[in-house]
């Protein structure tokens, strides 16, 4: 396995933190922007924004992830 996409809660910080240590582990990650929540919109728009274009490889949607899987 090389790749991971991340889905799920917390935006902010449980995505987050899974996407720095799998590309600490030498994972290629992409995050499914829409497939993910937050506390609230402000902290889940800030993760987007932010933090996790410095932790992944590509941010998508789920849209983009069904027409391109491994993307």
């Amino acid at each position: 396995m090389a790749h991971v996409a991340l889905c799920g809660c917390l935006s902010n910080t449980c995505i987050e933190s899974t996407a720095r240590s799998a590309i600490e582990l030498g994972y290629r990650v992409t995050i499914v922007s829409d497939a993910l929540a937050a506390m609230s919109v402000t902290d889940h728009d800030a993760a987007i924004e932010t933090g996790f274009p410095m932790c992944a490889h590509s941010v998508i949607s789920t849209d983009e992830w069904i027409a391109e899987p491994g993307q």
